[in-house]
């Protein structure tokens, strides 16, 4: 089975916020297309150093990260980068590693976006096939009736229980659910 490889636009983010806000020209906001590798395996995004001194981007922090064979090294992070894929737009840190731009699992997630291995193409999720305006998957939270014996989680992203026995007494059915609408 050969390489999944699909034609992505990649921006300083930054560049493109200031251009927004009409602070430089359009010809100074840092832009290239590329031909990426797409690789469900791979958590981050990377993309190599050449790519990332033309879009003008800066180091903000390094991290360990796991290579393929399991050995963990030091790699550098960029700041954002607004990638387009097939029409749907996420921003993303990148890892500066390797020698192509490589496309992640959190790109492929934050815009709903499935590889083909039998095809060895990129496709829309065909549960949203037309999110090509609105890259995400639209939730709404649908909430069932209070129990007071949960409360909201500090991170606030939902409900936990008080406490250890509160957990094994809840009903399933008195938590907030996040239904997918599409």
């Amino acid at each position: 089975m050969g390489e999944v490889k699909v034609t992505v636009k990649l921006n300083n983010a930054m560049d493109f916020a200031m251009l927004r806000r009409g602070l430089i020209q359009p010809a100074e906001a840092r832009s290239v297309t590329v031909e990426a590798v797409v690789d469900a395996g791979v958590v981050r995004s990377c993309l190599p150093v050449d790519v990332m001194q033309a879009l003008g981007l800066r180091v903000v922090r390094s991290i360990n990260a796991q290579m393929a064979n399991g050995e963990v090294h030091s790699v550098e992070m960029t700041e954002g980068v607004d990638m387009e894929i097939l029409g749907r737009l996420v921003t993303e840190a990148f890892l500066v590693l390797g020698g192509e731009v490589l496309i992640g699992q959190t790109a492929l997630e934050a815009t709903d976006l499935l590889v083909d291995c039998n095809r060895q193409r990129v496709i829309p999720n065909p549960d949203h096939p037309q999110l090509g305006d609105h890259p995400h998957p639209v939730r709404r939270i649908v909430r069932r009736e209070h129990n007071p014996g949960l409360h909201a989680s500090p991170f606030g992203c939902g409900r936990r229980p008080r406490s250890a026995s509160d957990a094994d007494s809840r009903n399933k059915d008195d938590v907030s659910q996040a239904v997918s609408v599409g």
